[in-house]
């Protein structure tokens, strides 16, 4: 079923042992809003995580703690956001935005 202009489609998750994850959406249709469920932003399993088309709405903390490779294209980020994903993934190692509005620079300093 897809949403209409009054409905949003919500996922929740339950992937304890999923490693690599690529979850993409057709943009085109502006009126349909992918949520993301709280319990996806606190999926410590996650390595390599591509996402197209999804709004990323985390309600609390990011807690991606085994990310190496994160991939976000048309995703409304602002610098706040980036600076939660970059703070809750401490051994990221490539970070590949594309097609995303919402940031105009992205400020990343190790902390090691």
């Amino acid at each position: 079923m897809i949403p209409d202009s009054n409905h949003k489609l919500t996922i929740g998750f339950n992937m304890s042992q999923v490693v690599a994850f690529d979850l993409s959406f057709n943009t085109t249709n502006p009126v349909v809003e992918v949520l993301l469920d709280q319990s996806f932003f606190i999926c410590s399993c996650f390595t390599d995580l591509t996402l197209r088309g999804c709004i990323l709405n985390p309600i609390g903390s990011i807690t991606w703690k085994n990310l190496r490779s994160l991939s976000i294209f048309y995703g409304n980020l602002d610098e706040g956001l980036i600076e939660h994903i970059l703070s809750g993934s401490p051994i990221l190692e490539t970070l590949e935005l594309g097609y995303g509005n919402g940031y105009r620079e992205v400020n990343i300093t190790s902390k090691c």
